[in-house]
């Protein structure tokens, strides 16, 4: 039976994308296939059993992040998407994260390595700063700490260093701490915190502080709305009406009762398909807000009280 349902949720998927390749493959870079992505991309979902409860439009919106990223997803370790509650999460690796630190005009080049108990290992900061690194063979120990240097093309270098508290800090705050890639590649994912770091402070594409927010979002327990991503097409759809400044989502009523009252209000841009709301919905103090304005208004046109 289950392997009837996982069958059936990768045919839907599979359905899903196709359907929408257009839009994806506009998203992707010149040098991607969109075959061979959306190939990629599907299997990844097959072989994640946590993503087959997931909508399809978060999972179908992560794969067009990754397109405008320019990552291919679960390959080499560029991104992976992950279960987000019942929506999916583009997680960049740190191998994507150095691809798109290349991007940038200076296009450094990144490594990353840990330092074991019995490596010789030194480095100093200040105006001689300095990294020295000999790796111990064989049995080399636990991991003490770890690095990333960036050279640049004129010759130039930059580094950072973290030790193991300061990773097992931010593993701590990461939703994803208690398990996955952090129990079973922490040298890994080390790596990748060290990356993320330096590269918050060399010269960076777009594409690479996207790819660092989205992982922020996700360690931070924060939903990306890849939904919304894959649904950029339906801005074109809305129109441009006069409300008051920022609405609530339950003050649609009073705001459409009030826009043209304002009408030098900053506009807000709402679908054209949002569905009214009714008295009923409200909340017994919006009710009364909009009772109370009622009153005003009658009392202004009467000039006197109801």
């Amino acid at each position: 039976m289950s392997e009837a349902i996982t069958k059936s949720a990768t045919g839907r998927m599979g359905d899903f994308l196709e359907t929408h390749k257009k839009q994806i493959e506009k998203a992707l870079p010149s040098h991607l296939k969109p075959d061979r992505f959306l190939r990629i991309a599907l299997t990844s979902f097959s072989r994640t059993p946590k993503l087959h409860n997931c909508t399809l439009e978060s999972f179908a919106g992560a794969v067009v992040q990754a397109a405008q990223l320019g990552l291919e997803i679960g390959l080499g370790g560029e991104a992976h998407i992950v279960p987000f509650k019942n929506t999916c999460q583009l997680i960049p690796g740190y191998q994507g994260l150095m691809k798109l630190a290349r991007q940038s005009p200076e296009a450094p080049r990144i490594i990353a390595r840990v330092v074991k108990e019995k490596d010789a290992f030194s480095y100093c900061f200040g105006l001689a700063e300095k990294l020295d690194h000999t790796p111990a063979t064989g049995d080399r120990g636990k991991t003490t700490c770890v690095y990333a240097i960036a050279r640049f093309k004129d010759g130039s270098l930059d580094f950072e260093v973290m030790d193991k508290a300061e990773v097992d800090a931010i593993k701590a705050r990461s939703r994803a701490g208690g398990d996955g890639p952090w129990q079973t590649d922490y040298d890994e994912m080390a790596k990748k915190t060290v990356i993320r770091r330096i590269c918050k402070r060399l010269p960076s594409s777009t594409n690479l502080q996207r790819a660092i927010a989205l992982e922020e979002m996700h360690d931070a327990g924060q939903r990306q709305h890849n939904e919304a991503t894959f649904g950029m097409d339906a801005v074109e759809d809305t129109t441009w009406i006069d409300l008051p400044a920022e609405p609530t989502a339950t003050e649609g009523l009073a705001a459409k009762l009030q826009a043209k009252a304002n009408p030098n209000e900053n506009r807000k841009k709402i679908p054209d398909d949002l569905p009214p709301l009714t008295f009923d919905e409200l909340t017994d103090e919006e009710k009364a807000a909009i009772i109370a304005q009622e009153k005003a208004d009658e009392e202004k046109a009467t000039g006197k009280k109801p």
